[in-house]
């Protein structure tokens, strides 16, 4: 069966005529009103004073936005789903709401078993109309109804693994049928492989579309709501606490793709954090600005810093065609020049571009959303120079790397190998034509960050990693949108050891085009293998 939707929701109005064209009484339906009206976590109980009693979270900013309902626990010897579960209704949201049931079937949590006293939770929900089997899934049912969620998630484990041939439906994300959750599966199926660097049986797949033909919770939201939702599944095969990192992964991916992000909210007293206030001083200093870049130097001012920052300056954008690149000099806790940098076997003389730059204060910090980021100064030529972080990050960071000095007026890039969790590989590369040259050292600035979404200071930003990037044009798309979006990048790979560097076009609020650039001083051929590049989005 398949569905095809010109819209991804289905709005309450839409709903109630669907219900009474389904024969449901509109007074058998609940208050469509939500529980919560001020801003903060309120929990309460349904199925009260009976075997299955248990609670329900709501997280509302108070702001304007997305509804994202999570359930968990429908199967009780899940336990990935209803741990992750539990996490989640900790988490706070920036605008919008967050709903979540993290122990469906309580009874079967604490038997441990799938089933409980011969019902399985997860196959009495008919999914194009008429009363749900059981008591408890008529009470999860209402909450759905009642706060009528733009997005929904239904989190479970699997002993096997989808299309492996055991049977299972693990390590698989299932979408239903309304556009575009299909598509917002496939990109947090791609983050998350790439994030934890599963490959093989172990990597997410995209599975079936669920298409309101099972007595499945997620199958009445498809034919009922006709809203976009997933099943995560993952496999028992691996271990507990990876399983539910992958299911916390997927869950606030979406999330993000939604203009849902994650935001603090105080202990006890139930009152969200600002977003529009600093969020800390945990926060390092910072500097995140565009700039318009000339071939002479010119100078840029920076505020708020005690020590001499590292700046990146780059990607150039592509209004003049000769390969370029930004070079840095004069960098000060107050202010720093750069200019536009032509290969040798140019004329130097450059059409003005623009740049995304990005300061931070060098050492280890940990923002106040938790994310951890290190930066630094070391001295490179173009032999390889080993940088090892203070302290090791859990996954491989987005790292960038530029040149702080002039020490030697050839230009120069920088590239990097790896980055691993404890450090990454820098080199000084000159043109083609040079190879086998020298170049006095310089020092290079890096800044290392995990990837992700978070906040720093009041400014929502993302770090993230393309792969594939080559010398055509290839779009990056944003997990969030950004009303004026500071776009920092470069190259973090060294697959292919041609000179080159990086070149964007079409910034917009949530996407941007990039391709990788290679000089021509050897020869004409600018053709550049696949390259990694890593990038940083944050609000200018």
């Amino acid at each position: 069966m398949t569905r095809n939707s010109s819209s991804p929701t289905v709005g309450r109005r839409a709903f109630l005529r669907g219900a009474a064209t389904l024969g449901i009484g509109l007074a058998a339906l609940p208050a469509l009103s939500s529980p919560v009206a001020a801003a903060g976590r309120t929990s309460y109980t349904i199925m009260s004073g009976t075997e299955h009693e248990t609670d329900v979270f709501v997280v509302d900013s108070g702001r304007d936005g997305p509804t994202m309902m999570v359930v968990a626990g429908l199967h009780g010897d899940e336990r990935a789903g209803y741990l992750a579960a539990d996490t989640i209704a900790q988490w706070g949201v920036e605008c919008g709401k967050l709903v979540v049931i993290p122990r469906s079937h309580v009874v079967a949590i604490e038997a441990g078993s799938r089933t409980y006293d011969g019902i399985d939770m997860n196959r009495v929900f008919p999914p194009l109309g008429g009363d749900c089997l059981h008591p408890l899934a008529r009470a999860i049912w209402d909450e759905v109804v009642k706060h009528d969620p733009d997005y929904m998630f239904d989190l479970h484990s699997s002993r096997g693994i989808y299309k492996s041939g055991d049977g299972g439906v693990g390590q698989a994300l299932f979408p239903t049928w309304t556009i575009p959750a299909r598509y917002r599966g496939e990109k947090a199926v791609r983050a998350l492989n790439d994030y934890y660097d599963l490959s093989g049986d172990i990597a997410f797949q995209m599975g079936n579309t669920l298409d309101a033909d099972r007595h499945m919770l997620m199958h009445r939201v498809a034919g009922m709501l006709d809203r976009p939702g997933f099943i995560c599944e993952t496999t028992e095969k691996a271990d507990l606490d990876d399983q539910i990192k992958w299911h916390l992964f997927a869950v606030e991916h979406v999330m993000n793709q939604i203009g849902l992000p994650r935001g603090a909210l105080a202990d006890g007293g139930g009152d969200t954090v600002s977003a529009s206030e600093p969020s800390g001083t945990d926060d390092p200093a910072f500097t995140a600005m565009n700039v318009e870049l000339d071939d002479v130097w010119q100078q840029y001012s920076l505020s708020g810093h005690d020590d001499t920052p590292v700046v990146i300056a780059k990607p150039l954008t592509i209004v003049g065609d000769d390969p370029c690149h930004p070079r840095l000099r004069r960098v000060t806790a107050s202010d720093f020049e750069c200019r536009i940098e032509e290969w040798a076997n140019e004329n130097d003389r450059h059409y003005e571009e623009h740049s995304g730059v990005f300061a931070l204060e060098p050492g280890v910090h940990t923002l106040a959303d938790g994310t951890k980021v290190e930066s630094g100064t070391v001295t490179a030529d173009t032999d390889k120079t080993v940088v090892r972080f203070d302290e090791r990050f859990d996954y491989r960071p987005v790292v960038l790397t530029q040149a702080q000095t002039v020490s030697d007026s050839t230009p120069v890039v920088t590239r990097t190998r790896g980055p691993w969790t404890d450090g990454f590989e820098v080199y000084l590369q000159m043109e083609e034509a040079k190879t086998g040259e020298h170049h006095d050292p310089e020092q290079v600035g890096w800044i290392a960050i995990e990837r992700g979404t978070g906040t720093i200071g009041d400014r929502p930003f993302e770090a993230g990693v393309e792969k594939g990037v080559r010398s055509s044009w290839h779009r990056i798309e944003f997990e969030r949108t950004y009303d004026n979006p500071v776009f920092v990048a470069g190259v973090q790979s060294l697959n292919d050891p041609q000179p080159c560097g990086l070149r964007y076009r079409n910034l917009t609020s949530s996407s941007v085009d990039v391709f990788v650039e290679e000089e021509d001083s050897a020869d004409t051929d600018r053709t550049h293998g696949e390259e990694d590049v890593g990038y940083l989005v944050i609000e200018g």
